[in-house]
């Protein structure tokens, strides 16, 4: 018959894969290089987070009864280490992102101090978004959120032929809910320029805090603040303003 049409769609499995540690080697799985010498300072290491090295210390001080509220305005909330391990396979099954450990140099033993990732990379556009920046209590309101975030963006936005050299990408994105002010002000503070507020852009899991309702719908949703830095802005100003707040502790 003219016009008939079938739609065989079969949507992708909503299990998370099994938690597991992963390989030895760990394969990162990820479509930009890694490259050590410009993720760290005097102050930080950000290093790949590799589940059997850091998963264990990063449950003991972000589970949810420890940090209530901490996964809030994040796309998942584990509930326990395997849930954890299986969120982090499933996001190393994607090579559009990396998750970094970031270690204090600043403390005994160079602790965990947090995670931070680089995600939802375009390597067409050079385009990449630095997200699930998560740092524990007892190193907030420290040097080590700056340092983070400072890193991450030199490692996307300098360009390959610097010294160190970086992934020399055209546009750093950092999204966050309105809601969020930490978040909001840790963008501001590392000079990116607020572009645009995307309304209803998050859907969040059911009996999450942060969001708003839909009648009818049990899901949670929220808005979306959109900030970035781009490599005219960098060059221009915001290389030498991030390295100020990173250099002020």
């Amino acid at each position: 018959m003219p016009g008939a049409f079938v739609n065989l769609y079969k949507p992708p499995a909503k299990h998370l894969p099994d938690p597991t540690y992963g390989t030895d080697p760990y394969d990162l799985n990820f479509v930009f290089p890694i490259k050590p010498e410009i993720l760290e300072n005097d102050k930080l290491q950000l290093t790949p987070f590799i589940p059997a090295l850091h998963a264990e210390g990063y449950w003991t001080e972000a589970h949810p009864t420890r940090q209530p509220g901490l996964y809030d305005y994040l796309p998942w909330s584990p509930q326990s280490l395997d849930e954890f391990l299986s969120l982090v396979e499933r996001y190393r099954q994607d090579p559009t992102g990396v998750l970094f450990a970031i270690l204090d140099k600043t403390r005994q033993g160079q602790p965990l101090a947090g995670i931070i990732g680089v995600i939802r990379c375009d390597p067409r556009n050079l385009v990449a978004e630095i997200g699930a920046i998560i740092v524990f209590p007892a190193f907030q309101r420290s040097h080590v959120a700056s340092n983070a975030i400072g890193l991450a963006m030199r490692y996307c936005l300098d360009l390959q032929t610097a010294s160190p050299p970086g992934l020399g990408l055209r546009r750093v994105i950092w999204a966050t809910a309105p809601e969020n002010v930490a978040s909001n002000k840790g963008a501001q503070k590392m000079a990116m320029k607020q572009e645009v507020t995307c309304r209803w852009n998050w859907l969040l899991a059911p009996g999450k805090g942060g969001g708003r309702d839909r009648p009818g719908d049990p899901r949670p949703g929220v808005d979306m603040v959109l900030y970035a830095m781009c490599w005219d802005d960098w060059e221009s100003a915001g290389r030498e303003a991030a390295t100020k707040v990173m250099d002020r502790r």
